[in-house]
């Protein structure tokens, strides 16, 4: 199943808990207005096991692994998006696709002057999207603006595409062999690996207003940004923190619960983590 890229036209939105969700965190305040003044594409879902193996095949490296140890199984391949991938694996992968897509790349890697780096189509530096020409990582506000639907989006809906998780994302309660009813506050390693919870195909639940599956549940994903905290006052296509120890993930995961999927919830990783619950999905400037 290969993924399409949807167009998210520019626009502005309220970011951080605006429904002021009693299941949020400190973290998704100040709310507070974002502008993205360009386009950009998004993939309409996660970057799949049979996606990165082709990279990892045309480098000659070794493929990540499905394994989950926490719950002692394999949480399953080809069509399931990849996991075990650290952030520094990502914007590789990013860089491998825009050669192969014959665009210059967008990122300094670990073993280069400034890594991690975005760059514009002449090698250089850049805190500026606009000059970013190949594939990426969503920013933290891309990703927030697409999983509320971009320039689509109507009501202030709590998940990406509905009010309702359970028909837009797989999580703790519906991931496994079983539905699970009991409370959020119940969720435990036990239940779960007895329940055989893991991720799914991508693209097997409903997809938000822009046609985009899997922002809430799956798996996390990794974001261009540093994590810091929210500014107090409208920002312009935002970037993040110049550093930091932790970059931003998004979306929740297939592992956990209900509050982690709201398109307001936010998380942190180390860049080197390498986790069962992370992937990823690509994005792209509109350049004029």
């Amino acid at each position: 199943m290969m993924n399409q890229e949807v167009t998210v036209l520019r626009g502005s939105y309220l970011a951080g808990n605006t429904r002021k969700d009693k299941d949020g965190w400190a973290i998704e305040y100040p709310v507070h207005k974002v502008i993205l003044n360009y386009d950009f594409t998004v993939q309409d879902a996660p970057v799949t096991f049979t996606q990165y193996e082709k990279y990892c095949q045309d480098l000659d490296i070794q493929p990540p692994s499905d394994f989950c140890q926490q719950a002692g199984y394999h949480l399953g391949r080809g069509e399931n998006p990849v996991v075990n991938i650290s952030w520094w694996d990502a914007i590789a992968y990013c860089n491998w696709m825009s050669c192969k897509h014959h665009l210059p790349v967008s990122y300094r890697l670990k073993d280069e002057e400034n890594p991690g780096r975005l760059i514009d189509a002449s090698n250089r530096v850049t805190d500026d999207v606009n000059q970013v020409k190949g594939y990426r990582l969503l920013t933290e506000a891309e990703w927030e603006y697409t999983a509320r639907g971009g320039h689509l989006m109507g009501r202030d809906l709590k998940y990406a595409g509905s009010n309702r998780l359970e028909p837009v994302a797989w999580f703790w309660k519906n991931s496994g062999n079983n539905y699970i009813y009991l409370p959020e506050k119940r969720w435990n390693g036990g239940i779960i690996a007895k329940n055989k919870v893991r991720t799914h195909p991508i693209k097997s639940k409903k997809p938000n207003q822009l046609q985009t599956y899997d922002m809430s549940g799956n798996v996390w994903e990794w974001c261009h940004d540093w994590f810091g905290e929210y500014p107090d006052t409208p920002v312009t296509n935002p970037l993040g923190p110049k550093t930091g120890p932790h970059k931003v993930v998004r979306g929740g995961s297939w592992f956990f619960g209900k509050h982690f999927c709201r398109v307001s919830s936010r998380f942190y990783a180390a860049p080197i983590y390498q986790d069962f619950q992370t992937g990823f999905r690509l994005a792209r400037t509109l350049c004029p």
